[in-house]
């Protein structure tokens, strides 16, 4: 069977959501925690801003 786009676009996504949650798992949680200058203050507060985001366009 051959894919279309979208369902390999949709491969591309699962397996790139795999990869950054097997590299978050790795971290030590005083880094996942830690402040950081930038946009965010740290890498938890990236994923639950995104998390909140991706909710949000769900329910509409």
């Amino acid at each position: 069977m051959v894919k279309n786009r979208a369902e390999k676009m949709y491969d591309y996504h699962v397996w790139a959501n795999q990869q950054l949650l097997q590299h978050l798992k790795q971290l030590p949680d005083k880094v996942y925690t830690a402040h950081i200058e930038s946009v965010f203050s740290s890498i938890s507060e990236v994923l639950i801003t995104f998390m909140q985001l991706t909710l949000c366009g769900w329910r509409r």
